[in-house]
């Protein structure tokens, strides 16, 4: 497959941040992009270590490679990309809430039931994402994987605490509002690229790859509202 008709391969954790991200596939052609989703966080599953975490991400890109009889040739880049779920916050910043039955994010704090299972769970994800960082090739194919803090929630309508029904409304109303919305496409391009580059320069996020994830990694940070999906934007036109 010629390197322009290859597909740029979006894993995101589920279907919400699939539908929020589809003007991917209307404002960068001539690229091809698939946006799969991996039906919930693979960094900080139970089953998932650092150990492993590499062969579960692989897992799912080779069944879509396998369900569209596609190879590993066909892929020009995997762009992964996790939310932070303030996984990188001191420990002292958890607190307990017996009335708590899901983490609440705050922005400078957990609130939880359970502290002690709140630190095994973001010890978790912080190893698997840590491990997911410095791998530069999946599968044989080119790796970097991007965030969203505290969640895709978060992000796109400031609000890091929804139910089900409003992350699926957040999401379609995101993704209409930049893939139908006034303007012709160009300019709607402009404001997707816009919003994005907005979620970092708002808490001074480095508008570099490994000095986002070093910024995302500190204090509180990762319970910040922002995000280095822009970086990937930029990226885009780079790669063929």
């Amino acid at each position: 497959m010629r390197k322009e008709n290859k597909l740029l391969l979006v894993v995101v954790e589920g279907i919400n941040d699939q539908i929020a991200l589809l003007p991917l596939n209307k404002f960068y052609t001539p690229h091809n992009f698939e946006i799969i989703f991996t039906r919930g966080d693979i960094t900080s599953a139970k089953t998932s270590t650092r150990q492993n975490i590499k062969s579960c991400l692989q897992s799912h890109i080779k069944n879509f490679l396998n369900k569209n009889k596609l190879h590993k040739q066909d892929i020009l880049k995997v762009f992964f990309i996790t939310d932070t779920d303030g996984t990188f916050i001191p420990d002292a910043n958890i607190e307990a809430q017996s009335s708590c039955n899901k983490f609440k994010y705050l922005d400078d704090k957990i609130i939880c039931k359970d502290v002690e299972q709140a630190k095994k769970r973001n010890k978790r994800k912080k190893d698997n994402i840590l491990e997911l960082l410095k791998t530069k090739e999946i599968y044989g194919i080119s790796l970097e994987i991007f965030f969203m803090s505290c969640n895709l929630d978060h992000v796109i309508t400031g609000e890091a605490n929804c139910s089900v029904d409003q992350k699926s409304q957040n999401a379609e109303e995101f993704s209409a509002k930049y893939a139908t919305g006034t303007g012709n496409e160009v300019e709607l391009r402009q404001k997707f690229e816009n919003f994005f580059l907005d979620r970092l320069t708002e808490k001074n996020v480095p508008e570099d790859y490994f000095g986002s994830w070093k910024h995302i990694q500190l204090d509180v940070n990762s319970l910040q509202r922002c995000s280095n999906f822009y970086l990937a934007l930029k990226e885009i036109d780079e790669l063929c």
